[in-house]
């Protein structure tokens, strides 16, 4: 899924980088696969963990 565009209260960031860390009440516009946005839809009700992988040099 590529996150196109965050609505933050009246405020929108269009093309989010990597730094934007998503917050309660955002709402976003998305494009993606449909199994894409069930596994985002897993994520985001908590229904699935985000993966943790180890940072390289680890």
């Amino acid at each position: 899924m590529r996150i196109i565009a965050i609505k933050r209260g009246i405020r929108w960031i269009y093309d989010p980088d990597k730094e934007v860390t998503l917050k309660e009440g955002d709402v976003l516009v998305v494009r993606g696969t449909e199994d894409g946005f069930e596994r985002l839809r897993r994520f985001a009700t908590g229904m699935e963990k985000w993966p943790v992988y180890p940072q390289e040099g680890s």
